[in-house]
């Protein structure tokens, strides 16, 4: 690593603690101190945790693919996930213990991600091909398809549940579901060592 890139990551990681610890203690007094930090502590956190993520996985991408442009969105699997939400609001309703059971929600969403994605790696790779582009490329054309049947049902589906999906949809530090945040860490630890010893 360059010098230059050294003074650069030092500076962002010093101006992110100061970020950080101003976030965590302006307005905070004796009175509102405990639950303050209960709040912010975990919004926190759920941030350094999801750029941590997005970071690595698309570090790997690129990689990957060699093109420092390219993210891991191109394979479709953001466009899979909101499907997999409408999908179960279009046919079980937002009352669903799929929808309102954030942990439930999380592990079939997980699951069928991973399905999803180890079928297209086998189904492309079968015969010892590695051409990245097929890859990439059934990868868009996977994302258009779920993108077009997430817009036909949210067009289907009644207004109110339409709300939930929208909800599901955008990422929100508001609510954080520590338990989530609690395997969500050991998660990405793990894909994180394994993609070290790998390398």
């Amino acid at each position: 690593m360059k010098t230059k890139d050294k003074k650069s990551i030092i500076i962002l990681t010093v101006l992110a603690l100061i970020l950080i610890t101003s976030f965590l203690f302006i307005g905070v007094n004796s009175v509102n101190f405990k639950y303050a930090l209960y709040r912010r502590i975990p919004k926190i956190y759920a941030m350094i945790l999801t750029g941590a993520a997005i970071g690595f996985s698309s570090l790997i991408f690129q990689t990957v693919t060699n093109n420092r442009i390219l993210t891991p969105s191109i394979l479709g699997i953001d466009s899979l996930y909101v499907l997999l939400q409408t999908t179960i609001v279009f046919l079980l309703g937002s009352s669903s213990a799929i929808i309102s059971n954030g942990n439930i929600n999380f592990i079939i969403t997980i699951v069928s991600m991973l399905l999803f994605s180890s079928l297209i790696y086998k189904f492309i790779f079968k015969k010892g091909s590695k051409n990245i582009f097929t890859l990439l490329l059934v990868g868009v054309v996977c994302g258009t398809l779920f993108e077009s049947l997430t817009t036909f049902m949210q067009v289907l589906i009644d207004p109110v549940e339409f709300q939930v999906v929208q909800d599901k949809m955008q990422a929100s530090f508001n609510n954080i579901n520590t338990d989530l945040l609690f395997v969500s860490s050991i998660l990405l630890t793990v894909v994180a060592f394994r993609s070290m010893r790998q390398n």
